[in-house]
């Protein structure tokens, strides 16, 4: 267990025994105001410790909401605030990258997304379909415009191609494109398909804690694995302790130099699962530029055929 929970049990023995001592017996029933104070915070309780400590911690709370000594009181306030403080003091960087990852990712999930690609000289709008089975199997197929529409992007492992309806031709992007631009985009081959993992691919800290807006953050600093595949030399990631969804993400190259960065707004429920439905890709080196994903419709453990990760469905007519 990590030092806070040690330091909660450790209370909880203490008073419980305590109480013992002294001859104090332990309230049977609770008015309702307690029943309802004691539901709210026993949501933390399985993180924390064993069923057995649990039972014992609210049996404390029970006899000191019902006992009026004000130094039994203060134990309880002192209690409560390291066993509410410990869920989110004792993480590390990787517990909750890898959590905001798999809230964001799920197992499988398919949508429509809108993607709008602005520069100082034009803009341009995408509407397309996506399918993804976790992080190894992705399809994704243009709607409109109808001069782009029935292009595809198939993944399947560490592969990726492209299908180009017009001239039906079917290409394979070697790992080295990876990094290159999607269809014009600030987003690339790499971020449309999900191929590298900040989890799998990075080490990493909490560099502190921030303020994004006026939503408590996580800051972590991510440096690349020495064998992972991936260009970036830093990433700082902001994360909302609140609910663990990505705020903003800073992407540094080998020099320190800022590159590019993504910023979250406008979070929505999509099937019971909150998320960011707007994702903004700055590129900082090109002012002006920037590219922005917008959710329209997102499904999560959609059931989807493996038929759907083929070269038959690239290269076949558009999907219905």
């Amino acid at each position: 267990l990590h030092l806070e929970h040690q330091l909660i049990i450790g209370w909880c023995r203490y008073l419980h025994s305590l109480a013992l001592r002294i001859g104090l017996p332990f309230p049977e029933k609770v008015k309702r105001r307690e029943r309802v104070f004691l539901r709210k915070t026993k949501v933390f309780a399985p993180r924390v410790c064993s069923s057995f400590e649990i039972d014992r911690f609210y049996s404390v709370c029970l006899f000191l909401v019902d006992y009026p000594h004000a130094h039994m009181k203060r134990s309880l306030s002192l209690v409560l605030s390291l066993f509410l403080a410990a869920p989110l003091s004792a993480q590390t960087a990787y517990e909750i990258i890898k959590r905001s990852e798999d809230l964001v990712r799920g197992e499988s999930s398919k949508g429509t997304i809108r993607m709008t690609v602005t520069t100082p000289d034009y803009t341009r709008t995408m509407v397309m379909d996506s399918w993804w089975k976790g992080t190894d199997k992705a399809l994704i197929e243009i709607k409109s415009p109808p001069r782009e529409a029935g292009n595809k992007t198939l993944k399947v492992g560490n592969e990726l191609w492209m299908y180009l309806r017009n001239t039906e031709t079917t290409i394979k992007i070697p790992p080295s494109m990876m990094m290159q631009s999607w269809n014009g985009s600030d987003f690339t081959n790499d971020d449309l398909v999900r191929e590298s993992s900040l989890a799998d691919d990075y080490t990493m800290k909490i560099a502190g804690d921030d303020t994004v807006g006026n939503t408590p953050a996580w800051e972590i600093e991510l440096l690349p694995k020495p064998t992972a595949p991936v260009v970036w030399g830093r990433i700082l990631h902001w994360v909302r302790k609140g609910d663990y969804l990505p705020e903003r993400t800073e992407y540094y190259d080998e020099k320190g130099t800022l590159i590019r960065t993504i910023s979250y707004s406008d979070y929505k429920s999509f099937g019971g699962r909150k998320l960011p439905s707007r994702w903004k890709m700055i590129d900082n080196l090109k002012p002006g530029e920037q590219t922005e994903l917008e959710y329209l419709d997102l499904e999560f453990g959609a059931a989807i055929s493996d038929r759907v990760f083929s070269f038959r469905e690239l290269e076949r007519g558009q999907r219905r």
